[in-house]
């Protein structure tokens, strides 16, 4: 009987540590600070935004496949002399 007594204590006690570790961590992000730039606010500028970047992505793009191009030309040429100790 004093057995079962201690157990449920136990498992009270650990629900209770629980539920207030619980309501803890919520009450923190409850209180959290709402972000002052709305992420969809200017849709038209976060196009151009867009646009600006993929047009450097394919700036730089286009000087990678300019750079392979010469390094097979390079290699397809035969000029390439290996040393080796």
């Amino acid at each position: 009987m004093r057995r079962r007594v201690i157990t449920m204590a136990a498992v009270v006690g650990s629900l209770l540590v629980g539920c207030v570790l619980g309501l803890y961590g919520t009450s923190a992000a409850q209180n959290a600070p709402t972000p002052t730039i709305r992420p969809f606010a200017n849709s038209q500028g976060s196009r151009v935004d867009t646009v600006e970047l993929l047009q450097q992505v394919v700036n730089e793009l286009k000087q990678q496949n300019k750079l392979l191009k010469e390094q097979n030309a390079f290699l397809k040429s035969g000029e390439l002399k290996v040393k080796t100790n």
